[in-house]
């Protein structure tokens, strides 16, 4: 009976010692988190990071910097002798009623994020970990009190991070449905409303930061004007994604955008698109990266599209960027990261300094790049309609790129272009196009489309600085590298 009081004596002692244990792991945690995003993110700077230590509770006020590079305009060419002799011209009237626009700030942007930190391990609804933070802006009073006119004092947007255990942590950003009128923005008699459904966002880092999770919906965004406005409603907005790393800043992973409908309805231009997907991918494959990039959408509504005929089902636009050398994209990425760190917010610096500064690593590592074969893959572009399908897929690669063709300047590249592409569209799509069946009578009596199951097929080939398109050369004009009359070549030597 003596040991398990004794026990239970030492885990209450250990439960009660262990948030201000807790608490400090927390601020070492945090403060190495805002040393990692300064080196990551030079634009960014820490100008005050502030603890108020406690023992079940603490708080913490962090003041960013978002660093505005000192760019001077150039000077102005000194006037040639022929507009000093012209006359004055009269100067031009302003425009009344033009918005002004804003001048650049020329110092730093300041704000500051102060959190409420609960130290864990038994952190609520949160569950258990080293801490609990729930985050918000510091805005002066005045504005505050601008801000809560409009949408009420209870905060738009609550942040919560969750700091796990053993390493990494999720942060939430969520936010109750709202409906605000529009005339709380300065226009009393104006009509309408915008309005938004509950939404939340969740951002996961492993351990490091090795990997990230991302996943966040908000169900409905809609604003809405009288009668004879336009009505603009946007449905089912969804982020997911995930990775790990790959490299010190590359990460193996993907990231998708969606969108279930999105219209606007109106005497102007009414429309509705269905189902708008954005999504970009990143895979590691031996010792190189590739990325594929995905846009597009389901059927597209609109009055224009009904009048001509060509109603559009989906829409696509895929297509992956291969064999990108690991080593060198990740020399790239920190070859800019360099640049920015030491040219922004330098004295003097002018636009022109710093797009020299950039387009140094740009040139050197992207040269690095191209010699190591890399290729653009057209997986899929094209529309889908009532009519049928037009689509482009296919290859096209730089192969063989050598010091010497990089030396001798951009025309010498075309003959390491190796190119092989498919066209097809359905015949009776074309049909709906102005003058599209003269177009394919000329195509199919020079060979360059073929008509395959309803389907008119062209299939281009670039190859050794030569063009053929269904395996004819089509004649094009002498003196073009890939024209009648060029001899093809693997490589143009450098001038003299």
């Amino acid at each position: 009976m003596k040991k398990v009081i004794a026990s239970v004596i030492v885990l209450v002692l250990l439960l009660a010692c262990a948030p201000w244990f807790l608490g400090g792991i927390a601020e070492a945690r945090v403060n190495h988190s805002l040393e990692e995003m300064v080196k990551k993110a030079p634009y960014v700077k820490v100008a005050e990071s502030k603890w108020t230590r406690g023992w079940f509770h603490s708080q913490h006020t962090v003041t960013f910097e978002f660093v505005v590079p000192r760019l001077t305009l150039p000077k102005p060419a000194p006037a040639t002798a022929l507009a000093d002799a012209a006359p004055p011209t009269a100067p031009e009237p302003p425009v009344t009623g033009a918005p002004s626009v804003p001048s650049l700030p020329t110092g730093p942007i300041r704000f500051s994020v102060r959190s409420d930190v609960t130290n864990g391990p038994l952190l609520g609804s949160s569950g258990i970990g080293v801490a609990r933070m729930d985050s918000h802006l510091v805005i002066p009073d005045e504005a505050q009190k601008k801000l809560d006119a409009v949408f009420g004092t209870e905060q738009i947007l609550q942040i919560t991070t969750r700091l796990g255990l053993f390493g990494g942590g999720t942060t939430t950003l969520s936010g109750k449905a709202r409906t605000v009128a529009l005339s709380k923005f300065g226009k009393p008699d104006q009509k309408g409303s915008i309005a938004w459904d509950a939404f939340t966002l969740k951002v996961g880092l492993g351990r490091h930061a090795d990997s990230y999770d991302i996943s966040g919906r908000m169900p409905r965004f809609e604003v809405t004007g009288d009668p004879a406005a336009e009505h603009f409603v946007m449905t089912d907005l969804t982020l997911n994604g995930s990775g790990e790393r790959v490299t010190d800043h590359l990460y193996d992973g993907d990231a998708t955008l969606g969108i279930g409908k999105m219209s606007v309805t109106g005497p102007r231009t009414p429309f509705e698109i269905e189902a708008i997907k954005y999504g970009v991918a990143t895979r590691k494959k031996g010792d190189f990266m590739e990325y594929a990039l995905t846009l597009g959408s389901g059927a597209i509504n609109a009055k224009q599209l009904d009048a001509l005929g060509f109603p559009i089902k989906e829409v696509h636009y895929e297509m992956t960027v291969r064999h990108l050398q690991t080593a060198t994209l990740e020399k790239l990425m920190a070859d800019l990261q360099s640049v920015y760190a030491k040219n922004l917010g330098a004295a003097g610096a002018s636009s022109s300094d710093m797009a020299a500064a950039i387009m140094q690593p740009l040139k050197e590592d992207g040269i690095e790049l191209i010699k190591h074969d890399p290729a653009l893959s057209l997986d899929r572009i094209g529309i889908v309609t009532a009519d049928g399908e037009g689509v482009i897929k296919g290859l096209i690669k730089l192969v063989g790129v050598t010091d010497q063709d990089l030396t001798a300047g951009v025309m010498a590249l075309i003959p390491k272009i190796d190119a092989d592409l498919t066209v097809e569209i359905a015949e009776a799509l074309v049909a709906k196009i102005p003058n599209g069946n003269t177009a394919v009578g000329f195509g199919v009596d020079q060979g360059y489309l073929k008509r395959e199951n309803g389907k008119l097929v062209s299939h281009i080939e670039f190859k050794n600085g030569a063009l053929k398109v269904n395996g004819k050369t089509p004649a094009l004009p002498g003196g073009l590298p890939f024209g009648r009359g060029a001899a093809p070549s693997q490589s143009v030597p450098p001038p003299q």
